[in-house]
């Protein structure tokens, strides 16, 4: 891997000369971008070649203070590109940005920047992140339960909502996937207290038990679903360790 930082300006030279810019002071522009960017890079970068998320976050942070919002945004879209042909010229292993948008699924570059420019970084990327449709433990099982049912004529999309939600839910907290399903339902249930919430975590449940198609048991472990002040109809979702194994069989 060849040397960057450099310090004579040469690999930004070099980059600069084969975009196509249509304004005649647009290279000034991208030049001062980039090289208040570099400057930050020669100051903090700790290993040759590793550009590190705190690099960027420190030089977002200080030009902060001196520049616009609007004109910070778009120097930062300079860099972004200029991380791009490093890596392309293998002269840094990856592109912070690029790293970020594919850890948190997000839809764009710019909402990156701005994470990391919030008061809390790490809790802007986290509201970010997009999780890939049925990626959980249980997703195929849902997903293939959804389009068997949509095969079969039904629209159900409504049903298909309540699955959705509770996947993203299990691929936010990835401790719960070896826990039964009734434990799994238990904490869905539990993050919020609405009339609403409560009897779509009852009617998840029904459908969950609906799809594994195992008789009711005589033992197992009851969900409580949470109601507000209606009378509790005692529905909930019971099940054994019997059931437990047909779903890992089917999901993973």
């Amino acid at each position: 891997m060849n040397a960057w930082p450099d310090t004579d300006g040469r690999t930004i030279a070099r980059y600069l000369g084969q975009l196509r810019l249509r304004c005649s002071t647009s290279p000034i522009y991208y030049r001062q971008a980039l090289r208040t960017f570099q400057e930050v890079v020669i100051r903090d970068q700790r290993t040759p070649g590793q550009l590190g998320r705190e690099v960027l976050e420190t030089w977002l942070r200080e030009y902060a203070m001196h520049w616009p919002m609007a004109t910070l945004l778009h120097r930062a879209r300079i860099v972004n590109r200029f991380l791009d042909f490093l890596v392309g010229e293998a002269l840094i292993v990856s592109n912070p940005i690029a790293d970020l948008r594919a850890e948190y699924h997000a839809k764009s570059d710019k909402a990156i920047v701005r994470s990391l420019l919030a008061p809390d970084p790490d809790q802007a990327l986290e509201a970010l992140r997009q999780f890939p449709p049925f990626g959980s433990v249980l997703g195929d099982l849902m997903r293939n339960h959804i389009a068997l049912m949509q095969a079969r004529g039904y629209r159900y999309q409504t049903q298909a909502r309540w699955f959705w939600r509770f996947d993203r839910f299990l691929q936010a907290h990835p401790e719960l996937a070896g826990e039964p399903v009734s434990i799994m339902l238990q904490h869905w249930a539990a993050t919020r207290s609405t009339t609403n919430h409560a009897a779509e975590c009852e009617k998840l449940a029904r459908a969950l038990h609906s799809i594994i198609s195992i008789p009711a048991p005589n033992q197992g472990v009851r969900i409580p679903v949470p109601h507000s002040r209606s009378r509790d109809n005692g529905v909930g979702l019971i099940f054994t360790a019997r059931q437990r194994f047909a779903v890992s069989s089917i999901s993973l």
